[in-house]
């Protein structure tokens, strides 16, 4: 018989299956051992995934975490994720870092990016509340409907000179 990839995986399948069953047989009779199990009931998946009040912890959302890991100075992508862990923050995700650029990249997101690295605008970050160079960025003065009708004049020629050059 020639062997083809498919009859290839349908053997290392029903070889894992096989390998299983044995692993669940030896479980159970560890756990009928032990006293864990009553006798005839299958063994139930263990799952840990702890709340992190309960492990002394603080509960953070991701944005909060990521703020904390940004407060030092700005950080890539990798070295956040990692700092994010460092602060506590407890993901249900497999990939931590893709659940992080929802929040990075997302519409609403307070985090900028220069190169490859995200920080904290002045107005988020409270350990750098002030400039490195003193100087603060000036305010957007509203503009007065005097200079508003000036300006909607003007186009308004441009557009008929072009219009006339037509």
């Amino acid at each position: 018989m020639k062997i083809t990839p498919l009859n290839e995986f349908v053997r290392l399948r029903e070889s894992l299956f096989n390998e299983k069953a044995a692993i669940e047989a030896r479980l159970l009779e560890l756990n009928q051992i032990l006293g864990f199990e009553l006798p005839g009931s299958a063994p139930k998946p263990v799952s840990w995934n702890p709340d992190p009040t309960q492990l002394g912890g603080k509960k953070l959302t991701m944005k909060q975490a990521i703020c904390e890991a940004l407060a030092n100075g700005p950080l890539t992508r990798k070295e956040l994720g990692i700092a994010v862990k460092a602060a506590g923050y407890v993901s249900k995700s497999k990939n931590l870092l893709s659940s992080m650029g929802i929040v990075l990249y997302g519409k609403d997101s307070p985090f900028k990016k220069m190169g490859k690295r995200f920080y904290l605008p002045i107005n988020l970050n409270p350990a750098k509340a002030e400039p490195a160079n003193g100087l603060r960025k000036a305010k957007k003065k509203p503009m007065s409907s005097e200079a508003k009708a000036k300006i909607a004049a003007g186009q308004k020629r441009r557009w008929a000179l072009r219009k006339q050059a037509k």
